[in-house]
């Protein structure tokens, strides 16, 4: 079995892109014993900020102490703006769960390479009923990706199960309420039954086959992407990357760098979406398209090159015979103190 039989702790965190707030009505990742038998571990809770920031920690669903990984998770959430629910039971990777928690991970602002571990579970649910498992930690790692069917729940059960009276407060107002806090306009597009149901999937499941170049004096670099990948690497780790390896369209990098005998830091964003800030829905849309066209008909291995020009950072794709500059947003670069970072 391998390293199937280590034990694991984690914590149990939510996602949904904003203003397409769901309520995980009940999460339940379950171990079967014996034929007859089955344990499970609970958690719910509400998510709306983000795709890939503002996580929520769920309300139970983190163990105490390390336990077997589980065998599968059940999750029935209502999804306020669709004003649907959904529901799926889904065995889970447990190889790829027990091979990720083995896993040593870098940290830009620790000062020991690799020596973190993933600690947190994570789904991340769009509107259409998509849902997307990543660990998290010092980088966070799609694993998995699901379809969940729709379902009627009566509403008076909904409200028992919640503790609060159905007579007292309708269906309708319920979920208005929630469609009411949406910023226009998809206030009037969620009325109108109007949802991005094959965004965040298409970014989920769309990869492409390019990797980082540069001429620069690079001495690592976080890279985040669409779908929710993040990881930190350093110069000594730069060897072993696969360039043939398939990866979802970056959004944005911390690039860390020596030019002139002093160290710099830049940010370096192809999205719409400031780094830090609250995250806008279409933020990452013009980004995935350009990725989208560029390898529509080409599976070469491309070159996604970051360097700098008359003093300016510029980035472009290349596979060697097609060149395409990439646009650049609130992009910055500052010298960094001394004691910052000290790994380089």
């Amino acid at each position: 079995m391998g390293l199937l039989n280590n034990k694991i702790k984690w914590t149990t965190v939510i996602y949904a892109p904003f203003p397409y707030q769901i309520e995980l009505v009940s999460g339940e990742t379950f171990w079967f014993y014996d034929e007859k038998g089955v344990d499970g571990l609970g958690f719910n809770g509400h998510a709306g900020a983000g795709w890939k920031v503002g996580g929520i920690n769920t309300s139970g669903g983190s163990p105490a102490s390390r336990v077997d990984i589980p065998l599968g998770v059940n999750l029935t959430w209502l999804s306020h703006t669709e004003r649907k629910y959904y529901h799926i039971k889904y065995h889970l990777p447990r190889q790829v769960i027990a091979e990720a928690f083995d896993k040593k991970l870098d940290r830009e602002a620790n000062s020991e390479r690799n020596k973190e571990r993933h600690n947190t579970l994570a789904f991340a649910f769009s509107p259409g009923g998509f849902v997307s498992l990543r660990v998290g930690g010092a980088s966070t790692k799609v694993i998995a990706n699901f379809q969940a069917e729709e379902v009627d729940i009566p509403w008076e059960f909904f409200a028992r199960t919640n503790h609060f009276n159905p007579n007292g407060l309708s269906e309708e107002r319920y979920n208005g309420n929630f469609i009411k806090d949406m910023p226009e306009p998809y206030q009037s597009q969620a009325l109108k039954g109007i949802f991005p149901t094959e965004r965040w999937k298409n970014y989920c499941l769309k990869k492409y086959p390019w990797h980082v170049a540069t001429k620069m004096d690079v001495y690592g670099y976080r890279q985040f992407c669409v779908d929710g990948d993040s990881f930190f690497i350093t110069k000594a780790d730069f060897k072993n990357i696969d360039q043939t390896a398939l990866q979802a369209v970056p959004t944005w990098f911390k690039w860390f760098y020596k030019e002139n005998g002093k160290r710099y830091q830049s940010t370096v964003c192809f999205s719409r979406n400031i780094p830090g800030q609250k995250e806008d829905p279409e933020g990452d849309i013009e980004v995935f398209a350009v990725f989208e066209k560029y390898f529509a008909n080409n599976t070469l291995a491309t070159a996604l090159v970051i360097e700098k020009v008359a003093g300016n950072l510029v980035a472009y794709l290349t596979n060697g015979s097609r060149k395409l500059d990439l646009k650049l947003y609130h992009s910055n670069t500052w010298e960094l103190r001394d004691g910052q970072y000290p790994w380089f």
